[in-house]
């Protein structure tokens, strides 16, 4: 799975994005999935920023003074639940909390598509 997640980063970050370090551990209590990412830039992270870089339609970041994203409150959910966090240790670094339902994401996804492909379906008797 950490292939899997680095392989999609790269997807997304282009080929001259520094490479994250990533850690993941699924416990068999719950589906869903949740990671840390602990990223080290060039210089100090301004984390608004990166956190207007990273929403979207399908993130929702916890706010101040919320619990941490974890499998059992994105459950349920749309969107992947994301929290940017400054490392006090390292002016450059950030970690990224992340959790997700898979089962939901998926789910998701499949309609999406789905309602994609509707309008390619062909209108009329095909000959």
């Amino acid at each position: 799975m950490e292939q899997r997640v680095l392989r999609h980063y790269q997807k997304i970050a282009g080929d001259n994005a520094p490479q994250p370090s990533l850690l993941l551990l699924q416990a068999p209590v719950f589906h869903g999935y949740a990671m840390a990412v602990f990223l080290e830039m060039e210089q100090p992270v301004d984390c608004g920023q990166l956190s207007l870089a990273l929403s979207g339609e399908h993130v929702t970041f916890a706010g101040a003074g919320e619990e941490a994203p974890n499998n059992v409150n994105a459950a349920g959910q749309a969107a992947v639940l994301l929290s940017v966090k400054g490392d006090v240790n390292n002016t450059n670094g950030v970690w990224l909390w992340a959790a997700f339902d898979n089962l939901r994401i998926s789910a998701i996804s499949a309609v999406e598509s789905a309602e994609s492909l509707i309008a390619t379906r062909p209108i009329g008797k095909i000959q």
